[in-house]
């Protein structure tokens, strides 16, 4: 059954643009009250418009970077801790950095996408064994160099040999090291963070 504050225009009538603008403002206090004075799935509605939105500013240089990071920070507030996960994310094994992961995994938490965090310095087995004993569904590697990008075409070979590559997408996150053709390894074709995350949201939706 529906939740009865979901359809009242009088509990929703201005809960909206409060919502936008606690997300805006990076007030995840804020928006974790509004949350809980309006039923949860139209609340959740309306920051996925609000994260779409950002997402396509920032990516067509419409809007700062540092806009979509402070209403992901926000969002998350929404996130289902309990949810199995569909995701998992990680630095490829000699990638030790932690930044590019951590924007990835707020990205993913922001939009609700059930994650998990591999950590950094991850060899290719990890990866593969979150698809085999979790199930997950895509599969993300932060890279940012082409040593990086050597050790997810072993994960993708890996997995082909094991015959399980079709059971998941695998996504590279991070400097642009592709170029497409033949011997690109991301399913997705953009490299960007908000990009990846947008890809595999559209695609956990469907």
């Amino acid at each position: 059954m529906t939740d009865d504050k979901e359809n009242s225009p009088l509990e929703s009538c201005g809960a909206r643009d409060r919502l936008e603008a606690a997300v805006l403002s990076g007030d995840r206090a804020g928006a974790e009250g509004i949350l809980r004075t309006v039923g949860r799935g139209i609340a959740i509605e309306w920051k996925n418009s609000l994260l779409s939105r950002l997402t396509a500013d920032c990516l067509n240089g419409r809007g700062p970077f540092c806009q979509l990071t402070a209403a992901a920070q926000a969002a998350c507030a929404f996130f289902d801790e309990q949810a199995p996960p569909v995701a998992c994310c990680g630095g490829i094994a000699g990638n030790t950095s932690t930044t590019g992961r951590d924007f990835m995994m707020m990205l993913l938490r922001a939009w609700g996408v059930p994650s998990m965090d591999l950590g950094t310095d991850v060899p290719e087995h990890a990866f593969l064994n979150a698809v085999a004993d979790h199930g997950v569904r895509f599969v993300i590697c932060t890279a940012f160099s082409r040593a990086d990008l050597k050790r997810i075409r072993v994960l993708d070979k890996r997995a082909r040999e094991l015959g399980i590559r079709d059971r998941f997408s695998l996504l590279v996150s991070g400097a642009q090291l592709e170029h497409g053709g033949d011997d690109a390894v991301s399913d997705c074709p953009d490299h960007r963070a908000a990009a990846v995350a947008e890809w595999v949201v559209q695609r956990w939706m469907a």
